[in-house]
């Protein structure tokens, strides 16, 4: 079968290769000017829906579909597409048991549902949606149905011109409202009469071939060079146009010709050549946190050092590859906040803490104690850094405590000092068997929602953690379901005015930034009745070997997730994913930790409900049984095989006959090539005996054939159809021989 697509693959481009290079390059321009429009911050599934589009409609137009089911299925497989581009519904680069995958399949899909209805809501009340989600949907719907229309009408239709319009008018729109150079419509203008002069040869040569019409062999030339001039003059044509037909046109010409401007910028530099330029400063880099008050700001992307930070922990090893994601992700804290208001975050309350009351030195279960030596290169606020719960620190260190549950945090005017903290330590099973007994002020605290806050967020909560029977499990599933759904994407707009910053980012945003990750697992947590909060600072940043220390600049601002559990405190979980997670999340990106078979009893990768991996299983077989019984009834419908059929003699008569012969071949009911076909019929007369309307089908189609081929009275159209009809009717017949068949050949193989 390959060895014949691919001959039946080269005699077609042999013949119209011209076609497709010219098609080719205009499937290319209108995927440049979509690049260059950037519409969106990644506008890469509308450039995968030209090519894709273009393939799928090149495809259709070798396959024997009818035009309105090819149409159908083009729209389909555009949507598809579009909904894997958009929802990421299918997981690709996950690597994760089936069973895990089938649950972030599920949570993705009723998180895209939950996107649609949101646009669908929004529509109907006349807002604004700011979810580009529904803009690639629509605009990639548009183009992969122009690229397979344009391919469809070149190859199957022979009319490049019916093609050609609607791909002109999206590419004109495109360039116009994008305000791109006209010269790429003068290109298109080329490329498009070319293509229409080469289809319209090609289509004329054939049928002088067919009515045996002599001509010419020069007469290709000639009307390849006269395309050619007729393009090159429709090409200039298409560029000067608007030059000369618009304001904008006629201020580019008088620009071109005025020099005034020129002469003045020359005689200001002859007469203040000495005059030194105005001078320009640089900004001052400082320390700035992650602005978590109003949820939307773009962090910082500098490269400049802020901090030097040594701890006694030995440094990662520097011949590991990759070590920057396997190294103990360390975070160096400095604010932490309580309250979400659906915009932003509010600090937690702090009041003064005396160093007498510091706790002992003693490490509690799940924590041991870190040293660090931070080395502040920048101004700074009197906000200082440390890693988690600080139970020492160099003098002229003030501490601050949250109230009620006095974490503490460090204040002062130095620059460089040392602090020792009680450093999270603890294990997945010392965290999943943690009680759940919150202190009520805790719950108080840290629990706190807004009333507004939109009721798809505690949905997509209740889904996530659907089947989680800890807090752990909760954090878990939660962490890991934005890690691998949601995009991080700097260049994300902030919220609209009045719009949940959470439900935005959730449902609407195309990504975000560690903002966006961390308010989202926090909510997402208390939702389900698990105490969290944020905190901000920076995050590790890489280790210089030459000073011992992990050097941190401004790019590595951050903003993370602290959940409470009681025994153990609070404990850091990283829901962005351009950080690494903490060992007892993931060890890498994508996979969950290697614990013990009880431990791993207990991961809350494994907690997915039997329903959801029964249902999903038999969705899926129900999806193949259907495509598979679709597929055959195409393929004894004679709608499936490529256009070589058509061309022999014979016609649709020879064509049902070779494919019913085929199939019996793959039966088991194969005979040499040079075996006639009443030939074939008395050879296998006996194995067909107890398939009557297989053979009724055999004999009907046999008769058809013979007649097309030697009889003056050629087949009609409704016979033919009948001949159909009779082999759909004996498709279960055939399958019952062909499985005995491959019984047959598997007992044999086996002896």
């Amino acid at each position: 079968m390959r060895a014949r697509f691919i001959a039946w693959l080269v005699a077609l481009l042999k013949h119209t290769w011209i076609a497709a290079v010219l098609a080719t390059c205009l499937v290319a321009l209108l995927a440049f000017s979509l690049d260059n429009a950037r519409w969106v911050p990644d506008d890469s599934p509308l450039l995968v829906c030209v090519y894709l589009g273009a393939i799928c409609g090149m495809l259709l137009a070798a396959s024997r579909f009818p035009a309105g089911l090819a149409a159908s299925y083009s729209l389909l497989l555009g949507l598809a597409t579009l909904g894997q581009a958009v929802g990421r519904v299918v997981p690709t680069k996950e690597n994760l048991p089936l069973t895990d995958l089938l649950w972030l399949a599920h949570a993705r899909l009723l998180s895209l549902g939950e996107r649609v209805w949101g646009w669908a809501t929004a529509i109907h009340a006349g807002q604004t949606i700011h979810d580009t989600g529904l803009f690639i949907l629509i605009i990639g719907l548009l183009v992969w149905n122009a690229s397979a229309w344009l391919l469809w009408a070149i190859f199957r239709r022979r009319q490049a011109l019916s093609g050609l319009l609607p791909y002109g008018l999206l590419l004109a729109i495109n360039i116009h409202l994008s305000k791109q150079d006209n010269m790429l419509l003068a290109i298109f203008a080329a490329l498009a009469l070319l293509l229409a002069a080469s289809t319209t040869f090609t289509v004329q040569n054939q049928d002088w071939d067919v009515r045996r019409v002599d001509y010419p062999w020069e007469l290709g030339w000639e009307w390849s060079f006269v395309s050619a001039a007729l393009a090159l003059a429709v090409g200039l044509s298409a560029w000067v146009a608007p030059l000369v037909a618009s304001p904008e046109g006629w201020q580019v010409l008088r620009n071109m010709v005025q020099v005034t401007q020129l002469h003045v910028a020359n005689t200001a530099d002859q007469l203040f050549s000495g005059v030194s330029p105005p001078r320009s400063y640089s900004p001052v880099i400082t320390v700035q946190n992650v602005n978590l008050e109003q949820i939307g700001s773009s962090p910082s992307m500098l490269q400049d050092t802020i901090m030097w930070v040594q701890v006694s922990d030995p440094p990662p090893p520097a011949e590991v590859p990759g070590y920057e994601q396997q190294a103990q992700p360390y975070y160096w804290r400095s604010q932490i906040f309580s309250t979400y208001t659906g915009s932003g975050w509010q600090p937690a309350a702090m009041q003064p803490y005396l160093a007498e009351n510091l706790p002992p030195r003693q490490a509690p279960p799940g924590r041991y104690l870190l040293k660090q030596h931070f080395e502040i290169v920048v101004p700074h606020t009197k906000q200082l850094f440390s890693v988690n719960q600080p139970v020492q620190a160099s003098p002229g260190i003030d501490l601050t405590a949250s109230s009620p549950d006095k974490s503490l945090l460090l204040r002062g005017d130095i620059s460089e000092y040392d602090v020792t903290s009680y450093a999270t330590h603890a294990s997945a099973s010392e965290l999943n068997s943690a009680h759940v007994n919150y202190p009520q002020a805790i719950s108080q605290v840290y629990l706190q929602l807004p009333a507004s806050l939109p009721e798809r967020v505690r949905a997509l909560a209740q889904q996530i953690t659907a089947g989680a029977s800890t807090p752990f499990e909760k954090a878990m599933r939660i962490q890991n379901y934005l890690r691998l759904t949601y995009a991080y994407n700097n260049a994300v707009r902030p919220p609209p005015p009045g719009w949940d910053a959470v439900d935005y980012f959730l449902f609407e945003a195309p990504g975000g930034f560690c903002s966006y990750y961390a308010s989202a697992m926090a909510v997402l947590l208390r939702a389900e009745g698990v105490p969290a909060r944020v905190a901000t600072g920076y995050a590790r940043g890489p280790f210089n070997y030459e000073r011992n220390a992990y050097r941190v600049a401004a790019l590595s601002a951050h903003a993370w997730v602290e959940v409470y559990f009681p025994g153990y405190d609070w404990v850091e979980f990283e829901p962005t994913p351009s950080q690494p997670a903490a060992a007892y999340t993931l060890a890498q990106e994508t996979a969950p930790v290697d614990m013990s078979p009880a431990s791993a009893a207990r991961s809350p990768w494994n907690q997915t409900p039997p329903w959801l991996t029964g249902g999903a299983i038999g969705l899926f077989a129900a999806l193949a049984a259907a495509t598979a019984f679709l597929l055959s009834r195409r393929f004894f419908s004679g709608s499936v095989w490529l256009s070589g059929y058509a061309n022999i003699q014979g016609g649709q008569s020879a064509a049902l006959y070779l494919r019913v012969r085929r199939a019996l071949s793959w039966a088991g009911l194969d005979a040499a090539l040079s075996t006639t076909p009443l030939e074939f019929l008395d050879l296998h007369t006996a194995a067909l005996a107890r398939y009557r309307l297989l053979n009724e089908a055999i004999e009907l189609a046999t008769s058809l054939y013979q007649r097309s081929l030697f009889s003056p009275h050629t087949p009609t159209q409704a016979e033919v159809q009948a001949a159909q009809r009779c082999w759909q009717r004996a498709t279960p017949q055939w399958l019952k021989l062909w499985i005995t068949h491959l019984a047959a050949r598997s007992a044999r193989l086996h002896v």
